[in-house]
């Protein structure tokens, strides 16, 4: 029986912070990041990567949790209604994900299909 996860408390840990650039396991290239809860690491973030600003809620966010703009009162006005944020060096080019199932043992990627990809709007 698969009990799935998702939309609620138990699968925030999945799509949570991404701390420690998770790619670089993988030796997969990713973007640096800072994780933030005040204005002032906010603020920091901001200057560290400069424009676009990548701006990521901490956890589920209903696809409606990341900001790109060259605009920096957008992102810190996006930050500051988030609370907890992931701040990215922006990256150009395509972003896909592929989602697997497991057992916690067996990984098995989809039959069929591509990976995801989201819809990045600057």
């Amino acid at each position: 029986m698969l009990r799935p996860v998702g939309g609620g408390r138990p699968s925030r840990g999945i799509q949570g912070i991404r701390q420690g650039g998770h790619g670089e396991r993988g030796e997969c290239p990713t973007a640096r990041a800072l994780v933030a809860s005040t204005a002032d690491e906010v603020a920091a973030a901001l200057d560290e990567f400069g424009p676009p600003y990548v701006v990521k809620n901490d956890g589920l966010a209903a696809g409606k949790g990341v900001v790109v703009t060259a605009d920096r009162v957008a992102a810190a006005a996006h930050a500051a209604a988030c609370g907890r944020v992931v701040i990215e060096e922006y990256l150009d080019g395509p972003e896909v994900s592929l989602f697997c199932v497991t057992d916690g043992t067996t990984v098995v990627p989809p039959h069929s299909g591509p990976g995801l990809q989201a819809d990045r709007r600057r």
